[in-house]
């Protein structure tokens, strides 16, 4: 289901329940090392973030609420520079780590996809070991979005658990390695293209 509007009061839950639930999140565990500060982290994150996304991109909510899925387009202002308002809302490493995994994101999906197509990356924030059907039935909703409006579909994670399950859902992983010198691995899995990754060489970040 896609989330349209943004109503803080009406989405409150949501939020609420994403702080709790993405604790064991990767991606969310590198933006906030620090495990007693990461539910205040996410559910501020995720209040700045959410209605931009709207605005950017497109934001797909499970039902239940429990997970959402963000689609955004590879040259979206979130993969060029944080806003005023995030950098006012998060501390400097907190930015500085979240601008990094933006910048090497958008540098390696500038390398595997060529420019001419259009591409949008997915992120999925949830419990993918509580949540997986949930998640699997957003990247069904984002693949329908990707065939109806002819776009590459990157799914972006710095989690294995659903890769065996989207590959048996049509995507191909393009790469899968260490993101910068952390133990995080980051993967990427495209949709709606055919592209060997065989000698893929990343740019200079």
């Amino acid at each position: 289901m896609e989330l349209s509007h943004w109503d803080k009061k009406e989405q409150a839950p949501l939020v609420e329940f994403l702080g709790a639930s993405l604790l064991s999140h990767p991606l969310m565990m590198y933006y906030c090392p620090d495990r007693d500060k990461r539910e205040k982290f996410i559910t501020r994150y995720m209040e700045h973030n959410l209605p931009r996304w709207i605005q950017t991109g497109t934001v797909l909510v499970s039902d239940p609420a429990h997970a959402v899925g963000v689609l955004l387009p590879k040259n979206a202002p979130e993969y060029r520079s944080p806003s005023k308002g995030a950098l006012s809302m998060l501390s400097v490493d907190h930015s500085r780590r979240i601008q990094s995994h933006r910048n090497v994101t958008r540098n390696i999906v500038g390398v595997m996809i060529p420019r001419e197509k259009p591409v949008q990356v997915l992120t999925l924030f949830g419990n993918a070991a509580a949540q997986k059907q949930e998640l699997l039935q957003l990247v069904s909703e984002a693949q329908d979005l990707a065939d109806e409006k002819q776009f590459v579909l990157v799914y972006d994670t710095f989690s294995r658990r659903l890769v065996d399950a989207l590959e048996n859902q049509g995507f191909s992983t393009g790469y899968q390695r260490n993101f910068l010198d952390t133990h995080f691995i980051q993967t990427l899995m495209t949709y709606n293209i055919s592209v060997s990754y065989t000698h893929l060489t990343l740019p200079t970040i």
